[in-house]
C-alpha cells in the first residue's frame, strides 16, 4: 500500500519542468528568424526604392506608381521588423534570468521604455542589445561576447547615419539629394547585415545554453517506515 502511494505520488508530480523555457526557447527561434526575415526584405524593399527614384530622376516617364508603392511596402516591412525586433529583445532579456552566470544591467521592460525616451533611445536600446549579447555567451570566452557587444554599437553607428543622411536627402536640392539618397541607403544596408548577423548570433547563443534539467530526475529514496523488513531486527 505504502510503495502503492509513492507511485502514485511520483507520477502526479511535474515531471518535465522543461517544457514551459523549452517553449520560451522556440519562441525566440521563431521571432528570431522573423526579425532576420523581416530585416532582408525591409533591405531589399528599400534598395529597389532608392533604385527606382535614382531611375525616375534619368527617365521622368517612368513607373512612378510602382515607386510609391515600394515606398508604403518598406515602411510597412520596417515597422513590423520593428516591432518582431522589440520582442525579440525582450524574450532574450527574459531568458537571462534562468542562468546563474548571467549579471544583465538592463530590465526586460526597457525593451519597449527606451523607446518612448527622447533623444537618448536610440542609445539606451543599443546598450541593452550590446547587454544582452555579451551576456548571452559563457564568461568562460568573454571576448566573443565583448565582439558581439561592439557589433550592437556597429549597428547604431551605422542606423542613425542612414537616418540622417535620409532626411537630409528629402530637403537637399538636386543633385546633391542623389548623392545622399545613395549614401543613406549604403547605411542602411550595412546596419541590416549587422543586425540580422547579431541577431542570429544572439539566438543560436541561448539555444545553445546546457539546460539545468538535463539530468536525469531520479525520486528520492523511500524513508523506511515502523513494519518495513529493513526496520525488522
Amino acid at each position: 500500500m505504502e510503495r502503492d502511494l509513492w507511485s502514485v505520488s511520483y507520477v502526479c508530480a511535474p515531471q518535465h519542468p522543461e517544457r514551459g523555457v523549452a517553449v520560451t526557447r522556440r519562441v525566440l527561434s521563431r521571432v528570431g528568424g522573423a526579425v532576420c526575415l523581416g530585416l532582408a526584405v525591409t533591405a531589399l524593399v528599400s534598395a529597389a526604392r532608392t533604385g527606382g527614384q535614382l531611375l525616375l530622376v534619368a527617365h521622368p516617364d517612368g513607373p512612378a506608381d510602382l515607386v510609391a508603392a515600394g515606398g508604403v511596402v518598406w515602411a510597412i516591412t520596417a515597422v513590423g521588423t520593428a516591432v518582431l525586433l522589440v520582442l525579440w529583445l525582450y524574450r532574450a532579456r527574459a531568458n537571462l534570468a534562468t542562468w546563474a552566470w548571467a549579471r544583465p544591467r538592463w530590465a526586460p521592460g526597457w525593451a519597449v521604455g527606451a523607446l518612448v525616451v527622447p533623444v537618448l533611445g536610440p542609445f539606451m536600446f543599443a546598450a541593452m542589445l550590446a547587454d544582452v549579447a555579451r551576456e548571452s555567451v559563457p564568461p568562460a570566452i568573454p571576448a566573443t561576447g565583448a565582439r558581439l557587444a561592439s557589433l550592437a554599437w556597429a549597428w547604431l553607428g551605422t542606423a542613425l547615419p542612414a537616418a540622417v543622411l535620409f532626411g537630409a536627402a528629402t530637403a537637399a536640392p538636386e543633385p546633391a539629394s542623389y548623392v545622399l539618397l545613395a549614401g543613406a541607403e549604403g547605411c542602411q544596408l550595412t546596419a541590416a547585415v549587422l543586425l540580422l548577423v547579431l541577431v542570429r548570433t544572439v539566438t543560436s547563443w541561448q539555444d545553445a545554453q546546457p539546460r539545468p534539467w538535463s539530468a536525469p530526475s531520479v525520486p528520492a529514496p523511500r524513508q523506511p517506515l515502523p513494519g518495513d523488513a529493513t526496520m525488522r531486527t
